[in-house]
């Protein structure tokens, strides 16, 4: 039976979707030359990009709740076209990391 593979995103960010301030500080104190990115909500929302050992990262702070989560999760995946992502770790049935594309 032949193998047949869709192609994969081989460019485009780590996003890392967090709820709270408090889970995202670390990991943006880690990140070199992190800088703040315009997000269109209100609220608890922030998103910083940077360089995190060598990686292209970005990491958004959902906020708390689902439709929260969601809105913020979209966004930075449309925006951002991340080659991978990590849900936040409260989602149910979420995969530590998830890969872009079909």
């Amino acid at each position: 039976m032949p193998s047949h593979s869709a192609p994969r995103p081989t460019s485009g960010p780590l996003l890392v979707l967090t709820a709270m301030p408090e889970e995202s500080a670390p990991l943006i104190a880690r990140l070199e030359g992190a800088t703040s990115l315009e997000v269109p909500f209100t609220g608890g929302v922030a998103a910083v990009r940077g360089t995190l050992h060598g990686t292209e990262t970005v990491v958004v702070t959902t906020g708390i709740g689902i439709a929260a989560a969601t809105a913020a999760a979209t966004w930075g995946i449309l925006s951002s076209a991340p080659r991978w992502w990590s849900p936040p770790a409260h989602a149910a049935g979420s995969r530590p990391m998830s890969r872009s594309g079909p």
